[in-house]
């Protein structure tokens, strides 16, 4: 089994065309959104929802998470979870530029608890 993640999402001008290759492929993959790029992308999010792809977190923009304090970062993290589950289940969180530390983990945690 290969898991296929694409990070950045949505991308105005390939999200769209890799949506088309994977449909016409029957591939599956999650995308990791970023919740800043959603407005004036919200069809193709849905698209990925309706073609069977998972959603992730990607956090609200495309900058190191790990740099921001535990406060922005629990405040980024839930507002990039509001935008995002508009649109159907997160089913992953990968922090931006993909580095984390035990605080972020903590937060996410108790996030995950809070919301389901």
């Amino acid at each position: 089994m290969i898991a296929l993640t694409i990070d950045d999402s949505p991308h105005n001008d390939t999200t769209q065309i890799l949506l088309n290759t994977l449909r016409d492929n029957q591939i599956k993959a999650t995308f990791f959104i970023i919740s800043n790029q959603v407005l004036s992308n919200e069809k193709v999010i849905q698209t990925m929802v309706t073609d069977g792809h998972e959603l992730g977190n990607h956090m609200t923009e495309d900058k190191p998470s790990i740099k921001l304090s535990p406060e922005e970062f629990e405040t980024a993290l839930l507002e990039a979870h509001s935008i995002i589950s508009r649109f159907g289940k997160i089913h992953w969180f990968r922090p931006a530029s993909g580095w984390y530390n035990s605080e972020m983990l903590k937060t996410a945690k108790k996030m995950v608890i809070e919301q389901f």
